[in-house]
């Protein structure tokens, strides 16, 4: 009696499976058609613009590459100085083509990034498989390149503190503010157990500079930085402002008080 007990036992757990590999088989996958227009997932996070030119294009694909196809989208943009356009159009036979964003380099604020939303105003043309609407930033750094401090890229660490000792030497690199051009930031790739440590100088503090002095230097950096920029971008003069600037509680300055 037990023998069949366990034999029926096995029948019911085989029944199981099989009822459940029935219900497999019958599952309809989902089906996509239509162009399937997309953003890449791997798309950039952040966009460095040009202050010397006027766009930058961001990448927009599809999957279904017959005939050609205009894409309606909408954005929505932090700062008005960027522009959108209503629609792109796919040639026939293409698989990717751009969005072009354009900008007014005359109204750049170094060091500001705006974020800006980019959707496929169309629904029934995009796809399950990749994004139908883009968020990014957009910007320019007021930072130079990284670089080595010396010939050899390394230096050697002094510290006193809650302990002190000397570091083996260390990759060490420095960069140069483009626009307050008396601050730096230096850079050590290794400050225990991998972790970068970046700390600013202010050269002029450093030095003890009079306003004076600083307003002779500047006047040589608007010199040196108008070789560089377009007519329509150059500074006419820079002022000192001894106070940090009055803003709003977005933290964006108040234009306004300083013209």
């Amino acid at each position: 009696m037990k023998i069949n007990k366990f034999f029926l036992g096995l029948l019911g757990i085989t029944a199981m499976i099989m009822a459940s590999c029935s219900s497999d088989d019958e599952y309809e996958w989902a089906t996509v058609s239509g162009p399937q227009v997309f953003f890449s997932s791997d798309a950039a996070d952040n966009y460095e613009i040009n202050p010397k030119a006027t766009s930058f294009n961001v990448p927009i694909f599809r999957q279904n590459t017959s005939g050609a196809q205009t894409v309606n989208l909408k954005s929505t943009v932090a700062n008005p100085m960027y522009s959108v356009p209503a629609s792109v159009t796919f040639n026939d036979g293409e698989a990717e083509t751009v969005v072009p964003v354009s900008y007014d380099p005359a109204k750049i604020e170094y060091g500001r990034y705006d974020s800006l939303t980019i959707v496929i105003n169309d629904q029934n043309i995009t796809t399950p498989w990749g994004m139908s609407a883009y968020t990014f930033t957009a910007g320019v750094t007021d930072w130079g390149e990284w670089g080595p401090w010396n010939a050899s890229g390394t230096a050697v660490f002094y510290y006193n503190g809650y302990w002190s000792g000397v570091d083996d030497p260390q990759k060490f690199e420095y960069r140069h503010n483009l626009i307050t051009t008396n601050l730096y930031q230096f850079k050590i790739y290794n400050w225990g157990s991998g972790t970068e440590l970046v700390f600013d100088y202010d050269e002029a503090t450093a030095m003890n500079f009079s306003t004076s002095d600083l307003q002779g230097i500047m006047e040589q950096n608007r010199k040196v930085l108008n070789a560089e920029l377009p007519t329509f971008s150059r500074l006419a003069a820079i002022e000192i402002q001894e106070e940090e600037f009055a803003k709003t509680p977005k933290k964006s300055i108040k234009r306004y008080l300083y013209n």
